[in-house]
C-alpha cells in the first residue's frame, strides 16, 4: 500500500500462471488519452518518456 498521497498506487496488471500457481504479477497504472494523445482524468501527475 502506498501511503504518500501524490504518488499513484500501482496495481496488478497481468499475472503469469504455471501449473496453477502465480509465477510473476507485473504491476503499473493506466493513463486514458483522447483523440489527440492528450492525458485526460488524471488523478496523479504522468511524466511520459517520448
Amino acid at each position: 500500500m502506498n501511503d504518500h498521497p501524490r504518488l499513484p498506487s500501482h496495481v496488478p496488471l497481468v499475472v503469469a500462471t504455471r501449473g496453477g500457481l502465480a509465477e510473476s504479477v507485473h504491476y503499473g497504472s493506466i493513463a486514458v488519452v483522447d483523440a489527440a494523445g492528450i492525458v485526460t482524468g488524471c488523478l496523479v501527475p504522468v511524466f511520459t518518456l517520448g
